[in-house]
């Protein structure tokens, strides 16, 4: 049996670790997650789902605020009985030290959620949508002290379809990652495994998001404003103007090129929409719709204003009689 030290902290973790405890020739001897942290409006310190997984399978759960020396000893005397074969990291969340990553006979393991070298670090699966990437994939890697640097172990691609937003392709990806391990994992702990360098010429990096990296430009075109928005899904927001009101909304989902025909087309050059701001929202054939970049429109599917239910574009409209709108011709 297989022995595994399990690293991860966020839903793409969740997944890799319910399919490594459904394995029977893996034994998942420990779990490291980050420290439980206050969650929502009333600000609840809640657990992250990586340790409900673990404890409900009566695994040991590490949450170490510091990844120091005395956390290192204390793993390596954690099960001091058995030898552990490898440690498998995935969207833990903190960089590891070498030491660390060195423990198992095996070393560590990294499943990342693009194809390395290209989209390196903290939200490669955000980044992949928002640049309107054709395809992504998952990289094993044998982990090194860089960031995301290490030999490929195995590297499978995958199609973004159209409509795939943040959670879909999550979903797809870490599906697909947990297939990948259960494939490896034998291989690597019997020695047979080959890996390849990266080459770091051809790499790019993503970066840890904050609250402003979700905020939409409405001068961007119709298509990059929906690859954000699917990137950025379900926090994706901006300013919109109603009428003389602005107001803060969310924006959860979007579509390209469903102007009402006669009166609005996708590269809209009419006068009646040239005459708003981009971000100005307008209804027309019971439709909402948004001015942005190059005079083109998007329809909105899906909008939340602060502090309220999550609506239809529809429903918005039916509620704001401040919504300029457009009679379509015939």
């Amino acid at each position: 049996m297989i022995k595994i030290i399990f690293w991860g902290t966020s839903k793409f973790a969740e997944n890799i670790l319910e399919s490594l405890l459904k394995n029977d020739s893996f034994e998942v001897v420990v779990v490291i997650t980050q420290p439980d942290k206050p969650v929502g409006r009333k600000k609840e310190i809640t657990p992250p789902l990586v340790k409900q997984i673990a404890e409900s399978h009566d695994v040991t759960v590490f949450q170490p605020e510091k990844l120091d020396k005395d956390f290192e000893n204390k793993l390596k005397n954690f099960k001091i009985d058995t030898s552990i074969d490898v440690s498998i990291v995935a969207s833990y969340g903190k960089i590891i030290p070498k030491a660390v990553l060195d423990i198992p006979v095996h070393g560590s393991i990294n499943v990342h959620g693009s194809l390395l070298p290209k989209y390196r670090g903290a939200s490669p699966i955000q980044t992949v949508i928002v640049n309107g990437e054709k395809k992504t994939g998952v990289t094993i890697i044998q982990m090194d002290a860089g960031m995301d640097t290490g030999e490929i172990l195995e590297q499978k691609e995958l199609t973004i379809s159209a409509d795939d937003n943040y959670e879909t392709l999550l979903e797809k990806l870490s599906k697909l990652g947990a297939e990948m391990l259960d494939d490896i994992l034998p291989v690597l702990t019997a020695g047979k495994i080959k890996s390849i360098k990266q080459d770091d010429t051809k790499a790019t990096y993503t970066k840890i998001l904050q609250s402003g990296d979700y905020e939409i430009d409405w001068n961007k075109t119709a298509e990059k404003i929906d690859n954000f928005v699917r990137g950025m899904f379900p926090n994706a927001y901006g300013g919109v103007r109603c009428g003389d009101e602005s107001i803060r909304v969310k924006i959860l989902g979007v579509e390209v090129g469903t102007s009402p025909r006669g009166v609005i087309s996708q590269r809209a050059d009419i006068t009646q929409i040239r005459q708003y701001q981009n971000g100005t929202l307008f209804g027309c054939d019971k439709k909402l719709f948004v001015v942005c970049g190059r005079d083109e429109i998007l329809e909105i599917k899906k909008i939340q204003v602060a502090g309220k239910n999550i609506m239809s574009g529809k429903d918005f409209l039916n509620g704001r009689a401040d919504v300029e709108l457009i009679t379509r011709n015939s």
